[in-house]
């Protein structure tokens, strides 16, 4: 994982997006919607600090990963990415049973129409 993955995932842990990461932390949005862009290579120590503070992670783990990121917020991490997962799996089921429900309602109708046409 990358620093923008990394990045990344804290935002979705905590439900977030750029606009109020940038509100919340005082970090630019242009600053943060260049890492779109690939120009984190060349993020500044102080915005680097403000992540880290911001979401309790050390500098660290948060440039290169190593270490330990706060393992309470890895434990959100995890519960965030299974959350998600499950919410996928569920709109699958959702239109599957749609879809189902469609094939019993026409095959009803297909067994009304032909008790109405055998005498």
């Amino acid at each position: 994982m990358n620093l923008i993955e990394r990045v990344e995932s804290l935002m979705k842990a905590e439900r977030i997006n750029r606009k109020m990461l940038a509100e919340r932390s005082g970090i630019p949005y242009s600053t943060l919607c260049g890492a779109v862009h690939g120009k984190w290579k060349n993020m500044e120590l102080p915005t680097l600090v403000k992540l880290a503070d911001y979401f309790h992670v050390s500098l660290d783990w948060l440039v290169y990963g190593s270490g330990e990121v706060n393992s309470e917020l890895g434990r959100l991490i995890d519960v965030a990415k299974l959350a998600l997962e499950c919410a996928d799996a569920m709109q699958e089921m959702a239109g599957m049973t749609r879809e189902l429900g469609r094939m019993l309602l026409e095959l009803s109708k297909q067994t009304d129409e032909r008790k109405e046409g055998t005498p």
